[in-house]
């Protein structure tokens, strides 16, 4: 059965992202597999008018409209990813297809976060209209990085607190690393670009485990499994995961506030 590239993969493989590991691979699967061509050159035509659409302010309101679409989505087990691009007027939506492999809900909010800081380079600061002013831009970012925190804590709690010995642990815990790396980059690079500099760190640390725990060996030894715990443990990585995890869990409660006590957006004609 043929293992075809992720959504995350051939998005990486655009931006030039690709884990140094992975490219050979990649490239490899890219050149032989007419489906994934296909699937390559359909992203690169989304991406690419992401990438040169004009930068342009959004209309008063866009964000909380954005948010109260994604929102509803963030526990879907799985969903069609709906992109936005600029165009005259305001936003148009428009469908692509494949289905992400990522849960649904936090796919939508790690692309929306990562275009969002893409278009905005090099736009010229606005002055904000009332109800900008009331929403933190970050916003997005905030439910991306909490919900994708709570899973990567459980998983790391889990390695943890295994015993050496149970080396079918760290196995099953491998799929689990390989589907959270790509999300972690995207959002670490949204975290530069907002200038979350505190999370992108973290972040970046948890990359690095992750890739471990994703790339371990088959015959991987007790003592291996028991270095791989101790230097989570000394990098107090679990301990800065949850604290990160639960200033997102606030900022996401302020983030609602905010958004409840915004006068409503009369209908337009």
């Amino acid at each position: 059965m043929t293992n075809h590239l992720s959504d995350e993969d051939l998005i990486l493989h655009y931006y030039g992202e690709t884990a140094r590991a992975d490219a050979p691979r990649v490239a490899d699967h890219l050149a032989s597999c007419g489906e994934c061509q296909a699937a390559s050159t359909q992203l690169r035509r989304v991406l690419t008018l992401v990438d040169t659409a004009p930068a342009a302010e959004a209309r008063p309101g866009f964000e909380r409209d954005v948010w109260a679409r994604l929102e509803p989505q963030l526990h879907a087990p799985t969903s069609r990813l709906v992109r936005h691009s600029l165009g005259e007027g305001g936003w148009r939506t428009f469908f692509w297809a494949p289905q992400w492999a990522l849960a649904g809900g936090v796919a939508a909010l790690v692309l929306v976060a990562f275009l969002a800081g893409r278009l905005s380079n090099g736009a010229a600061p606005a002055a904000p209209s009332v109800q900008q002013a009331q929403i933190e831009p970050g916003r997005v970012l905030h439910a991306a990085v909490g919900d994708h925190l709570d899973r990567t804590q459980m998983m790391l709690a889990e390695l943890v607190n295994a015993d050496t010995d149970q080396l079918d642990q760290l196995a099953g815990e491998q799929a689990r690393a390989s589907d959270l790396i790509a999300v972690n980059r995207l959002i670490r690079q949204s975290a530069e670009q907002s200038g979350d500099a505190a999370i992108a760190d973290v972040l970046e640390d948890l990359e690095r485990v992750l890739l471990e725990i994703a790339n371990a060996p088959a015959d991987v030894t007790s003592n291996e499994l028991s270095d791989l715990k101790a230097r989570i443990t000394t990098q107090d990585l679990l301990f800065r995961v949850r604290v990160i995890a639960s200033e997102m869990r606030q900022r996401n409660r302020t983030d609602r506030e905010a958004g409840d006590r915004m006068p409503q957006r009369p209908p337009t004609s």
